[in-house]
């Protein structure tokens, strides 16, 4: 078979590469602030536009395409321009505009748990779209989970600058490591197949992404070494990015960009 598949932490098209929300895990009511971010690296900051839409998890019943087309109630959340994406650091690749999602009253169908969609779509002129999923717990538990945060991201031990300053083009094959904020792996009760309530501890995984280059690893965890090859020199009609997106697990993330 035809092995020439695109790789795929080489943002070298329309992605969006993650969506977070300022909370992963509410109550019925609360309000989300959901904040995209794309990548169009060879988009030459072409405009782009948005459409967003909200439903209550179907679940495993609808055995349709996880989306909020067949659920029993769709709410528009937002549509309208992203603008051009990144053209002022020129790496093409940013957050887009948020997006505040109230979650409503019947989204816990059974139980003390529920999910509420968002599902999310970015599109070009010339019909080029991607479409992207964003799962938000929702639960009646008295203590939610929360994202995790990344402080820093180092490059042979000395701090890279989170965009949009600049840090200073690798010259050659660079060590790349995290650290993580205080209390962003946390602990949380999980029940054993025995029905017996043991404590857990969140494994954060990491995975990183560039515009250019390649990358060691996809994914690592959190004590991990990465190593990132730069390419022989910086394109000439736009900068590097290097982004990492950080995941608990259990619907929490958060990431950073850095640009070169």
């Amino acid at each position: 078979s035809n092995t020439n598949f695109p790789e795929y932490n080489v943002l070298d098209r329309l992605r969006v590469v993650a969506i977070r929300t300022d909370k992963p895990e509410v109550a019925e009511g609360d309000t989300v602030v959901v904040t995209p971010l794309i990548s169009d690296a060879q988009g030459n900051g072409r405009a782009l536009t948005f459409s967003a839409a909200g439903c209550t998890d179907p679940g495993l019943s609808d055995v349709s395409y996880e989306n909020c087309d067949s659920a029993g109630v769709r709410a528009e959340l937002g549509s309208g321009a992203v603008g051009a994406i990144g053209v002022l650091n020129r790496t093409y690749t940013d957050v887009a505009p948020s997006l505040n999602v109230t979650i409503p009253a019947g989204t816990i169908t059974s139980g003390t748990t529920g999910s509420y969609l968002v599902t999310y779509r970015v599109s070009a002129a010339d019909g080029t779209h991607v479409d992207a999923i964003k799962r938000i717990v929702v639960s009646k538990q008295a203590r939610r989970n929360t994202n995790p945060s990344i402080s820093k991201i180092l490059a042979e031990n000395s701090a890279l600058s989170f965009a949009p300053t600049l840090s200073t083009f690798p010259a050659g094959q660079t060590r790349l490591n995290i650290e993580m904020g205080t209390g962003s792996s946390e602990t949380y009760p999980s029940i054993s197949s025995d029905g017996s309530v043991l404590t857990r501890t969140e494994t954060i995984t990491l995975t990183w992404f560039i515009t250019d280059g390649s990358n060691k690893y996809q994914r690592t965890l959190i004590q991990d070494t990465n190593l990132w090859t730069p390419p022989s020199a910086k394109p000439a009609s736009r900068g590097i990015a290097l982004i990492v997106v950080a995941r608990d697990g259990r619907g929490g993330e958060d990431f950073k960009q850095i640009e070169f």
